[in-house]
Parts: C-alpha cells; structure tokens; sequence
C-alpha cells in the first residue's frame, strides 16, 4: 500500500509556534546579555543591571527546558 506523501517543506501549525517561540527567547537572550554588559560597564553593579541580568537568566533557563536536549528523539 502506497504511503502518504507529504511536502517536507510544510510543517503543522504548532511546530511553526515552537520555531516562533525558540526565535525570540534566543533573540531576548541575545538582547538580554547585551544590554546587562552595557549596563554592568556603564553603571556597575546596582538594581538596573542586577534586573537586567535576572531576567536574562531566567529567559536562558526557560529556553534550555524547553528546548534543551534533545538526545532520545
């Protein structure tokens, strides 16, 4: 019996939401540490940089949970 063929090149509406999502938690990250080393240069260690630098991190943890590794798929 024949298989179903599908373009490789689509892909469900979930998966586009996961891509959407992995693109601006990296861009935030990316964002993120950049601003919190302006900020820790410019002004030191004070509320402003310590907040930017807690946010990054919590942006980098939530993105390594889900989508960190991925061995056993």
């Amino acid at each position: 019996m024949p298989s179903k063929l599908t373009n490789p090149l689509s892909s469900s509406v979930s998966e586009r939401r996961r891509a959407l999502l992995r693109f601006v938690l990296g861009t935030v990250q990316v964002f993120g540490a950049s601003a919190s080393i302006v900020l820790l240069f410019l002004t030191g260690v004070n509320s402003w940089s310590l907040t930017a630098v807690t946010l990054t991190c919590v942006f980098t943890t939530v993105s390594a949970l889900l989508f960190g590794s991925r061995k056993g798929r």
